[in-house]
């Protein structure tokens, strides 16, 4: 894919995975979930530029949820700004994931506040993108945070 990119300037979001799609959640492991996932999508970015991808076409996930436990997934929000040192825009995409079914004990249709709370998190952790499925709710939790921050740069 990386060739179609570069050709034409689209851009791409890197999302860490670790695995085939039957193992990926079966046990994962890690020494430091944020040090590996930084890690991990490093390659990708170098792996992308040497394919031909111009480095600012791309943006970078950590994957909540994909080869993650629901502590890894909570670790890697609560350490989103690990990965501000990758010089990339972040996306995560929290919505509706089982970490938040873990925490809540919830099923998935009713997994709208932890969602939100999610989202909350990452944008006020660094986060530029989110991916969701209840957007006129996180645009409301999103605008929130912004107008929070904002404010807190003002004092």
């Amino acid at each position: 894919m990386a060739p179609l990119v570069a050709e034409h300037g689209a851009p791409a979001v890197l999302m860490h995975n670790r695995g085939d799609f039957e193992g990926r959640h079966r046990d994962p492991t890690y020494a430091d979930v944020a040090a590996e996932v930084v890690a991990e999508l490093e390659e990708a970015l170098r792996r992308a530029t040497a394919a031909g991808v111009s480095r600012e076409q791309l943006i970078v996930d950590p994957g909540v949820g994909f080869a993650k436990s629901a502590t890894h997934s909570l670790e890697i929000l609560g350490r989103l700004e690990a990965l501000r040192g990758l010089d990339r825009p972040i996306l995560v995409g929290p919505s509706r994931k089982s970490f938040i079914g873990a925490v809540l004990e919830r099923p998935v249709d009713e997994r709208l506040m932890g969602t939100a709370a999610a989202v909350a998190s990452a944008a006020l952790l660094g986060a530029h993108l989110v991916r969701v499925h209840d957007v006129r709710e996180m645009v409301e939790v999103v605008r929130v945070c912004d107008a929070i921050t904002d404010a807190g740069g003002a004092a």
